[in-house]
């Protein structure tokens, strides 16, 4: 994703056209260059908050599943099942 958007800045026709798109929909919304700004940090920082959950999550679950193979690996060496 971030090469596709890499390429797409280094084209000078799309960026152009991004940009006029961009106006286009900050006037539709009212917006001000500052307040479309701040909406995108919003959008950025709800987005980082969303893929950490989902790191903690991931990190958590993998916790418990080791946890619970290390304690059938012990109850097995110990004789137990």
């Amino acid at each position: 994703m971030v090469n596709e958007i890499i390429a797409v800045m280094q084209d000078q026709d799309l960026r152009q056209a991004f940009g006029k798109r961009l106006k286009e929909l900050r006037k539709q919304k009212g917006w001000t260059q500052k307040e479309l700004a701040n909406q995108l940090e919003k959008l950025v920082k709800e987005e980082n908050t969303k893929v950490k959950m989902i790191a903690i999550t991931t990190a958590q679950r993998v916790g418990k599943t080791k946890s619970f193979h290390d304690n059938t690996r012990s109850k097995k060496c110990a004789g137990y099942g």
